[in-house]
């Protein structure tokens, strides 16, 4: 695996052509979570961090040490660039509904929102049979790929891990997959970036 994804696995994930469109948009949507963060809820700069590690434990049930930990990453390494395409789009979905709800919340109460008011948020979102199916599907991914592809085992997403789908194999090591830096000298590439930037 680590010869045929360039010599390490750690960003394997990257390879696949959905990664960068899927960390831009949540990028995107991790500014308006902290946005919401500092204009609704009452409590002091430590919030930024205990809530991304909030949601991390909520959506794939580890914080972000803990994830740090089980892929070897050094402390400086953003555990965002690790993340597949799929867990990135859980997450933003996942800020993003936080983000609309303690602005709702917080306008009708006509203050800021308590940190128990926003963990009750929370834990209605990862109760939501709405969003049910995307955490799955990402937990699983997550799950299953690193088993598969980095071999580390996210004991607390045991129970998600099934066989890796062939195509898979061809997203993150076949033709068509690339390493980011070939992805981002693609003229084309970051035309689209500059178009959505422009958005």
């Amino acid at each position: 695996m680590a010869e045929r994804s360039g010599g390490h696995t750690k960003y394997i994930n990257q390879r696949d052509r959905d990664y960068l469109l899927a960390a831009y948009q949540e990028f995107s949507y991790r500014e308006t979570f902290t946005n919401a963060l500092r204009d609704y809820l009452d409590m002091g700069p430590a919030k930024f961090g205990i809530y991304t590690d909030r949601i991390y434990r909520a959506i794939f049930h580890e914080n972000a040490k803990e994830y740090k930990n089980i892929l070897k990453l050094a402390e400086k390494d953003d555990l965002r660039d690790t993340l597949y395409a799929e867990v990135l789009r859980a997450i933003a979905s996942f800020e993003n509904g936080l983000a609309a709800e303690m602005k709702r919340q917080s306008d009708d109460l006509k203050r800021k929102l308590l940190p128990e008011e926003l963990d009750n948020i929370i834990r209605d979102a990862e109760s939501s049979a709405y969003l049910r199916p995307f955490l799955d599907d990402a937990r699983t991914r997550m799950a299953s790929r690193d088993l598969c592809f980095r071999d580390v085992l996210h004991n607390a997403l045991s129970a998600y891990i099934q066989s890796v789908p062939e195509n898979d194999f061809e997203r993150f090591l076949g033709e068509t997959s690339q390493s980011l830096e070939k992805r981002l000298s693609d003229p084309e590439t970051l035309e689209v970036f500059k178009r959505l930037k422009d958005h």
